[in-house]
């Protein structure tokens, strides 16, 4: 699934540049791939497991980083 940086980021308090944000999920073993890159924004694809389905939304994600944050 497709996540874009921008969207994510309204859900995080504080700033997390677009590489840290790529690279807390590649700790969290879900392999982001970047898509594209336009007008200031990532376009990225994860690995969803099978058991993490509250992956699939942008709360989820937004809670997968928020520890990483210190927020």
């Amino acid at each position: 699934m497709k996540y874009s940086y921008k969207l994510i980021s309204k859900y995080i308090e504080g700033n997390i540049s677009k590489e840290d944000m790529i690279g807390y999920l590649d700790l969290l073993g879900l392999n982001p791939m970047i898509t594209s890159q336009e007008d200031g924004d990532v376009i990225f694809e994860i690995e969803t497991p099978a058991n993490r389905g509250y992956l699939l939304s942008l709360l989820g994600i937004a809670r997968e980083i928020l520890p990483f944050c210190g927020t």
